[in-house]
């Protein structure tokens, strides 16, 4: 995130990031879906996520054209029709989430504690999203090491896969360890007051976005209805 960016609050993350559940599991034709993902492509710019903006953006236009250009027989038996859907209308969920996964997990559960959610239901979404980004950078370690023993092969995948396989479930289980100790640590047990370094409270940029992601919502669903009529 640039110095420039803009701090959107966590709750205002997890308003979009409900819109645009509801969006994917809604809608049925691929323009309402390059608004959303357009509108998306705005949303992570602005928090200094562009690059990550960018390519699901572009990603989203590619498998549209694929799905306009090929119809309802899809791109060969690899790429049919119904996964190129499915591919579209998942990349409008992992771009609004891709703002909560980059956020620090003191901020995530200091926002959960100001929203009185149960622990039950806090820890576990503040663990996945410290979890996720340290496994990307686990298995770009893994394809790193690969790479440099010269055993990356696409000529025998599931040789290929194993090698991965391994080393991941280790690192993952080396890693979930070390998290669990860094939140005991930092008291995410404590049943005190939980604080955090930066101010937890709704501005007017949260609201604003919060705002627009409705009404884009509300767009992409009547236009979805009136392709279909």
């Amino acid at each position: 995130m640039t110095d420039r960016s803009i701090h959107v609050d966590f709750r205002a993350k997890l308003i979009l990031f409900g819109l645009a559940f509801i969006l994917s599991a809604s809608m049925t034709h691929d323009l309402p879906i390059i608004l959303a993902l357009f509108f998306l492509l705005i949303y992570l710019v602005v928090q200094g996520f562009a690059r990550a903006g960018i390519i699901g953006f572009c990603a989203g236009v590619i498998f549209a054209l694929i799905r306009f250009a090929t119809g309802e027989g899809g791109l060969t038996l690899f790429l049919p029709d119904v996964m190129t859907f499915a591919t579209l209308r998942i990349l409008v969920v992992v771009m609004a989430a891709y703002a909560m996964v980059r956020m620090p997990p003191g901020e995530v559960s200091a926002a959960f504690y100001n929203m009185h959610f149960p622990h039950v239901l806090s820890l576990p979404v503040t663990f996945m999203l410290r979890f996720v980004p340290t496994i990307h950078s686990e298995f770009r370690a893994v394809f790193a090491a690969m790479r440099l023993r010269h055993i990356l092969s696409l000529s025998h995948p599931l040789r290929t896969f194993e090698y991965v396989l391994i080393p991941m479930m280790i690192r993952s289980s080396d890693v979930s360890d070390r998290l669990a100790a860094s939140a005991e640590l930092r008291g995410i047990e404590n049943p005190g007051p939980h604080t955090c370094l930066r101010v937890i409270r709704l501005r007017r940029t949260d609201v604003i976005l919060s705002l627009l992601g409705l009404v884009v919502t509300l767009l992409c669903l009547t236009l979805d209805k009136l392709v279909m009529n």
